[in-house]
């Protein structure tokens, strides 16, 4: 049954390649990562160098899951100080794959983003960043399994009986250049808002799965995202981080959004402890609820995808939580410190005028 699936899963694969090109990993954690999908986010983060470690693990009833690994690194710069608030530099290298090995996408990216203040009392602050990958594709087409190594008897297929065909790993290096910008606004010492944009792949390489006529490649789609988030704190203790993610590529759309509630607690002279809950929404495929722990320069969260849609129909005979096999869990760890003081800047309050 195992070798069912690979052909069922390859079958699904050359199918929808005949249809359009194919479309990058995405991420339920896309507020922890938006780095990844709009280089204007890079440095977002309230430390001088952030770090993190990503692993989502997407369809495991398929016998060989989908599985993303992801680690980058952010640094804060201060290049001309009197005309930018700040300058940010990241580095990215994710891995995605099937979990065969038999399709498999690995990424190099670096990207620079700079911002600036719009005004003097700190309320407005815009920021734009440019980044460039290398992307490499391998296609194992040695791990499908074919018509000819069916056992009648059996009633099963043995990938130890030669295929007859001759077909060899395929693969491919492209290049990729995004751009993204993110606007901040200051509404009081309590409220802050995000909002951002960006168009990746503006280069559409050619691709194909195998060495066939380039009449047969597909066109790589650019794609197209939007990032909406918030940090209220509505006491002390609380506060509320309402999230939303929209994201194009060719046929493959994503509406996400959803919000975290933090709980802080004081601890010994100067710590505070966080701890998150978050519920999100993938419009028409799943429910995430998700837990955050550590607080602003350490933390770990985890999420959940619990699909709705008919993909958790696959495989009925292996569920994890009573919801289908069909979901994916996620976890990432982030590190970040300070290498600089930081000023102190208070929320400024208008004058009366008489």
């Amino acid at each position: 049954m195992e070798n069912t699936r690979i052909l069922w899963w390859s079958w699904v694969l050359f199918l929808f390649w005949n249809q359009a090109a194919a479309q990058d990993f995405t991420l339920t954690q896309f507020g922890n990562a938006s780095h990844v999908f709009n280089p204007g986010c890079i440095g977002k983060g309230e430390t001088d160098i952030r770090t993190m470690a990503l692993y989502r693990n997407q369809w495991f009833a398929g016998g060989t899951p989908y599985q993303t690994f992801l680690v980058s690194a952010e640094s804060k710069l201060k290049l001309l100080p009197k005309y930018l608030k700040q300058t940010a530099v990241g580095i990215t290298l994710a891995d995605d794959q099937i979990g065969d090995g038999l399709w498999r996408n690995t990424w190099i990216s670096g990207g620079i983003s700079a911002s600036k203040e719009l005004d003097v009392v700190h309320r407005h602050c815009i920021s734009f960043g440019i980044s460039g990958a290398l992307l490499l594709r391998q296609f194992n087409a040695q791990n499908l399994t074919f018509e000819n190594q069916f056992e009648s008897g059996a009633f099963e297929f043995n990938p130890s009986i030669a295929s007859g065909e001759n077909l060899d790993a395929k693969r491919q290096a492209f290049f990729q250049i995004n751009s993204g910008f993110l606007y901040d606004y200051a509404a009081s010492d309590r409220l802050h808002i995000s909002v951002g944009s960006s168009a990746l792949w503006l280069y559409r390489p050619n691709e194909a799965l195998s060495t066939l006529s380039p009449d047969y490649f597909a066109r790589m789609h650019s794609r197209f995202t939007g990032l909406v988030t918030a940090n209220w704190q509505i006491s002390s203790d609380l506060a509320a981080e309402p999230q939303v993610f929209f994201s194009e590529q060719g046929k493959a759309r994503e509406f996400n959004f959803g919000g975290w509630l933090v709980f802080s607690s004081h601890w010994g002279k100067s710590g505070v402890w966080q701890t998150g809950f978050g519920c999100f929404s993938r419009m028409g495929d799943a429910i995430i609820p998700a837990l955050r722990l550590g607080n602003k320069n350490v933390y770990g969260q985890l999420s959940y995808d619990a699909t709705f849609s008919d993909a958790k129909n696959a495989d009925n005979q292996k569920k994890f939580m009573g919801i289908g096999g069909m979901g994916s869990l996620e976890f990432s760890l982030v590190y970040g410190f300070d290498i600089r003081p930081k000023p102190f800047r208070s929320f400024p309050q208008p004058c009366q005028t008489f």
